[in-house]
């Protein structure tokens, strides 16, 4: 079940990122203040009240949202959670009426590039992400806003 992560999930959160990102440079303090922020979604994957994945969505502006982080624990990779997560997050996208989806994949995850490209993402460019060399991607999403 995906519910919205709370502010006492956020230590939790934080160990991740920083076990599958080591490269970012940021504090618990930093990360806890994402959580009180209306820009920042947090949702996570939980069975038999287990968590198992969860991700981060930032409201950048009322056109874009990134997809900071989807992390499924490596225990329970390749069961389908993290199309579960995405296909939430492109819900979530819908409801704030968000145009586009844009992401950043490291060029070595290639998992990762795959399921993207199965939503629809297209790599829009390379960019580098705190020195790792990554694919820029972007999903165009159909709202109203775009067609009027």
């Amino acid at each position: 079940m995906i519910t919205k992560a709370s502010i006492s999930d956020a230590e939790k959160f934080f160990e991740l990122i920083k076990t599958e990102f080591p490269y970012l440079k940021f504090t618990l303090a930093d990360f806890r203040k994402k959580f009180n922020s209306e820009n920042f979604l947090f949702f996570k994957f939980e069975e038999r009240n287990q968590m198992k994945g969860f991700f981060e969505l930032e409201l950048i502006n009322s056109f874009t949202a990134r997809i900071n982080s989807i992390i499924v624990l490596p225990e329970f990779r390749r069961k389908g959670i993290g199309t579960k997560l995405t296909e939430k997050i492109i819900e979530l996208a819908g409801e704030k009426e968000v145009n586009e989806l844009i992401l950043a994949v490291d060029k070595k995850n290639e998992a990762a590039k795959t399921l993207y490209e199965k939503f629809g993402f297209i790599e829009s460019g390379t960019e580098k992400v705190a020195g790792i060399e990554a694919y820029r991607m972007i999903l165009v999403l159909k709202t109203e806003s775009m067609i009027q």
